[in-house]
């Protein structure tokens, strides 16, 4: 017993009641264990027991005014559960013991068999059961507090939602100033919710934040830290900052989260009460319950981020077959022309090949070698716009000699482009060494150029101007074609988007999609300006080395 049990004697019989009292001094004959108060009324009794805490009542059975069942009954109304009650009765009736441990006493003895140390071993024996009783029923209670709490944590699968959640209702359950919840992230952590009252002020910045945590030693992160004196954290970086918001107590718990199988669980971030002036040391209780709150929103955390991913990948899912269906009506419109027309100029020839020209043959030849080169170069788009969805674009870079390259690009293009198209390559500054991939190059200005010859239906000058420096090389190329409505230029990047004012040009609508992923993949940035019927201007600025 932690100090002196306070004990009230409840019998009619003064001498029952001296016996009481001298088998309670028999074995401590200074009395120091007990504070004994004792009275022959029923009546006097109850109101003793309503105005002083008593840890056990020594209670007689036959009383003038009520039984001691009765005293019993009204004992449980009004909740008089810590104290222990022991009936004793001038009768050893087995059918009144069972009544009396019914009603709520702790145990039945015989006045007639009784001996100071049966007493003693009946209070030891009463109190212990009060106090499991007693922690049976915290137990109870702080279970279902804790189930209700993460019902409610665990009701919503909003990330934010959850969070929130748990802040409010463990500063409310744990009566603390302040709570707030830390996501670990590579080099810091961040304040991702937070709940308080007036009396402590709140952080403004991740940095602040990083300095909120407890400082742990190498292997300690996974074990609940518990500080009452803020002093004691002098040496640590927080500590000004603790001091500065009126903290005086803290506690913190992991919340570890399951990661693969095989693997130890990992720490997503912690859960840090503060406690201000008025702070009380932290019990045991509460860190077990702060524990076993941290376990089920390490479990509302993985709901909520496997529902994220799973959103994430349905999305992506239903991209993929919007992308699929996109892909479908191209190929089925794009290449019925082509098709068509190859198939016109075989049968062509293969009908009337002897009563045609060499002049006719040859056009009919050159006409069935365009629309194929162009059914090639759709086939080609499909592919690396199909590798580029499914991330399985490579990258290869090295050294690139780009005056080299685009001379090479723009003779290429001279072949296939109409006689009244000027092609130019002007270089300014210092632009080698420079390190790109061939291919993926070859696919950004194939594309970039082709569309300068196809969208300048009359001609004109195309420029294309490579500018470089230490750190970065700009290429811009510029046409005098049909231009881009500038409400349209944010789309052009997406796949099958194409302008409004195309109008008969063929075209799928994936070349500058294509440039932008081949751009992003060498960390460059791509952009363009247009104004219709006037210029169309792309520039894609490249880093010096990948």
């Amino acid at each position: 017993m932690n100090g002196a049990c306070k004990v009230l004697i409840v019998d009619d019989c003064e001498e029952d009641r001296a016996v009481y009292c001298r088998y309670l001094k028999s074995q401590n004959p200074s009395s120091e264990d007990y504070e004994i108060d004792s009275t022959e009324s029923a009546e006097t009794a109850l109101a003793l027991c309503e105005t002083n805490a008593y840890d056990v009542v020594l209670l007689d059975y036959d009383l003038p005014e009520l039984s001691g069942l009765e005293f019993l009954a009204w004992s449980q109304t009004q909740n008089l559960s810590s104290v222990a009650i022991i009936m004793l009765s001038a009768f050893g009736n087995e059918s009144l013991a069972v009544q009396a441990l019914k009603k709520g006493a702790q145990d039945y003895l015989v006045k007639q068999s009784l001996t100071p140390e049966i007493l003693f071993h009946s209070i030891r024996s009463s109190l212990e059961q009060v106090r499991l009783k007693q922690k049976l029923q915290q137990s109870q209670e702080r279970q279902q507090l804790i189930s209700n709490i993460a019902l409610r944590i665990r009701d919503s699968l909003n990330l934010s939602q959850v969070l929130d959640t748990t802040v409010l209702e463990i500063r409310k359950l744990l009566k603390c100033d302040r709570v707030l919840v830390f996501q670990s992230l590579a080099s810091e952590s961040q304040i991702v919710a937070e709940s308080m009252t007036h009396t402590v002020q709140s952080a403004s910045s991740s940095d602040s934040a990083q300095d909120c945590l407890l400082p742990h030693e190498e292997g300690e992160g996974k074990f609940l830290r518990v500080v009452d004196d803020v002093s004691d954290l002098l040496s640590s970086p927080s500590s000004a900052l603790l001091i500065d918001w009126g903290v005086k107590s803290v506690l913190q718990a992991p919340i570890l989260v399951d990661s693969k199988i095989g693997e130890s669980a990992t720490c997503w971030g912690y859960l840090v009460l503060h406690q201000g002036k008025d702070a009380v040391p932290w019990s045991l209780v509460d860190q077990e319950m702060l524990q076993e709150l941290c376990i089920h929103l390490a479990i509302a955390i993985q709901q909520s981020e496997l529902l994220t991913q799973t959103q994430c990948a349905l999305l992506k899912e239903q991209e993929l077959n919007l992308f699929k269906s996109k892909i479908v009506a191209t190929v089925s419109h794009e290449y019925r022309t082509p098709i068509t027309s190859i198939l016109a100029s075989a049968s062509t020839l293969e009908r009337h090949h002897d009563k045609l020209d060499s002049s006719q043959n040859r056009r009919l030849l050159n006409m069935i070698s365009q629309q194929a080169r162009h059914l090639r170069e759709l086939v080609d788009d499909m592919l690396v716009v199909n590798q580029v969805e499914l991330g399985q674009i490579q990258f290869r870079p090295f050294p690139l000699h780009l005056e080299q390259f685009f001379s090479r690009l723009i003779e290429e293009y001279d072949v296939v482009s109409q006689e009244n198209h000027r092609m130019t390559l002007k270089i300014e500054g210092e632009t080698e060494p420079f390190v790109g991939d061939f291919g993926l190059f070859k696919q950004i200005f194939g594309n970039l150029l082709s569309n300068a010859i196809k969208y300048s239906p009359e001609g004109g000058d195309i420029l294309l101007l490579i500018q470089g420096d230490v750190e970065e090389v700009k290429i811009t190329l510029r046409d005098p074609g049909i231009g881009i409505p500038s409400a349209e230029l944010s789309h052009m990047f997406e796949s099958f988007t194409r302008g409004s004012n195309v109008d008969t040009i063929t075209g799928t609508g994936l070349g500058l999609s294509i440039a932008k992923a081949c751009v992003d993949l060498h960390r460059g940035k791509i952009d363009i300006q247009s104004h219709v019927n006037e210029f169309t201007e792309v520039s894609v600025t490249f880093p010096r080395s990948c």
